[in-house]
């Protein structure tokens, strides 16, 4: 008997005309893209609730990358708007030709916050009521890279539950591939990007397994907070209060993703200081937290591959007031009144308007700043003018599941005990549990200091957006 295989025969040339078939399209989708201009629009878009638990429109931020065209590269909200955040989604809404090399990233700060009528755990004195509840709280952080075809999205609503969450700072920003960019961690044995920093400056333990400290975010951040501590424990261990002790601990810096100054909007990024404030008058106790925001802004230079530095409110800013001498902040309770939290503003925005940063042996601290930025993230080139921005972004890409802090270190407590006659100085040096510890003049009095280790909460990473 004689099979026909006519049956085979027409299945295998049904697989061959749709393997062309595919293949053609490819082909021609190729063709397409290859031939179609390179523009791709993004939106992040926050969705809630009012106050009364209503439902309100979308907020919304977009994001245009079109081939040889100057557009934003971040664009941000202060926050203050939603009164109930619950969902968080980045999308690609438009795109044509090839994909871009880069990735869009929305990150979101918010809070828990009591329904209308209960109380909050704290009453506010500051100048700029707001700032503070938009920039310290719970970050969500979604990433969005176009790789093929299709359009991508990503979602977040995994929120920690609260009666209310007010939606506070909120930044899209576009992240390309090659982008400059200051890292968490430095490591020495990097000696191109490492410019090593004194013990008396940074007042910290090297990372383990470093011999010194490099210039990074993490030193920078650190930086910032010990040498806050110390100021903040030497000026409440002066104080003389009648039948009040005071006490400070738990030294906190948190990082604000982005900042601008004066009427130009100079870019920048944010920290805060924050500190815990008790004080007992009998069985009473009274309790504050004391907040101070620092920011780091960049002007091109002279070279115009590079920037200048400025710190709001710690540089000379010439005519333009600092902003953020108006956002220092007391949140307060118990018997800690309204004139205590008044007093205590008054003295640290005072002592902020008088301050400058001190020199070095080799220049301003500001133009120490920007060379160890120039060395640590290397310029590409010429920074064009109307055409850069700077966010700090947590290190962790993508929040799956829960929100993180952006608390970046805490210091558990600082210790200095005032000395009698005129002992002579001793150089900070580290201690075998990770302390520092010193003796050094503050005030006319010497002391000796011991500052805790400091530890990480969560990590940030800068990036040039140029």
């Amino acid at each position: 008997m004689v099979h026909s295989n006519k049956a085979g025969h027409s299945r295998w040339n049904v697989v061959l005309i749709l393997a062309g078939m595919w293949i053609l399209l490819a082909v021609q989708l190729g063709c397409q893209l290859q031939t179609q201009e390179k523009r791709i629009v993004v939106e992040g878009r926050l969705e809630g609730q009012d106050g009364a638990f209503q439902p309100v429109d979308p907020t919304v931020l977009r994001l245009t990358h079109q081939q040889d065209e100057v557009r934003p590269r971040l664009v941000f909200l202060e926050g203050g708007g939603m009164q109930h955040l619950q969902k968080l989604t980045l999308e690609a809404v438009e795109s044509t030709g090839l994909p871009f090399a880069e990735e869009f990233f929305l990150v979101s700060l918010s809070r828990a916050a009591n329904r209308p009528g209960v109380p909050e755990p704290f009453q506010y004195r500051t100048n700029r009521p707001g700032w503070l509840l938009n920039h310290v709280g719970d970050l969500a952080v979604l990433p969005i890279r176009k790789d093929d075809v299709s359009l991508p999205t990503n979602e977040f609503n995994d929120f920690p539950a609260a009666q209310l969450r007010p939606a506070g700072g909120t930044y899209l920003a576009r992240i390309e591939n090659d982008d400059r960019h200051f890292p968490w961690f430095i490591s020495t044995a990097d000696s191109a990007r490492c410019v090593n920093l004194p013990l008396n400056l940074t007042l910290m333990a090297p990372p383990n397994g470093e011999a010194t400290d490099c210039f990074d975010m993490q030193t920078l951040c650190g930086m910032f907070l010990t040498n806050f501590a110390v100021a903040t424990t030497v000026a409440v261990t002066d104080l003389n209060l009648p039948l009040v002790q005071v006490s400070v601990g738990n030294h906190r810096l948190y990082v604000v993703p982005h900042m601008t100054f004066g009427p130009d909007s100079t870019v920048g990024f944010g920290m805060i200081y924050a500190v815990n404030v008790a004080g007992n008058l009998g069985a009473n106790l009274a309790r504050a937290v004391v907040y101070v925001p620092i920011s780091l802004h960049f002007r091109i230079g002279a070279s115009t591959t590079e920037f200048d530095i400025f710190v709001d409110p710690l540089s000379g800013l010439g005519s333009t007031p600092s902003e953020n001498i108006n956002r220092v902040t007391i949140a307060y309770n118990g018997i800690f009144g309204g004139i205590m939290a008044e007093n205590l503003q008054s003295a640290i925005t005072s002592t902020l308007s008088s301050f400058t940063l001190p020199p070095t042996a080799i220049g301003s601290t500001e133009e120490v700043l920007a060379l160890g930025f120039s060395l640590a993230a290397p310029s590409p080139g010429s920074i064009p003018l109307n055409d850069h921005s700077v966010i700090a972004r947590p290190v962790q890409r993508s929040t799956v599941g829960q929100t993180i802090s952006n608390l970046a270190l805490n210091l558990p407590g600082v210790t200095v005990t005032n000395l009698p006659g005129t002992p002579a100085p001793i150089a900070p040096s580290v201690l075998a549990d990770g302390s520092v510890t010193l003796r050094q003049n503050f005030g006319g009095t010497m002391r000796d200091i011991t500052i805790a280790p400091v530890q990480t909460a969560n990590e940030f990473e800068v990036y040039f957006l140029y």
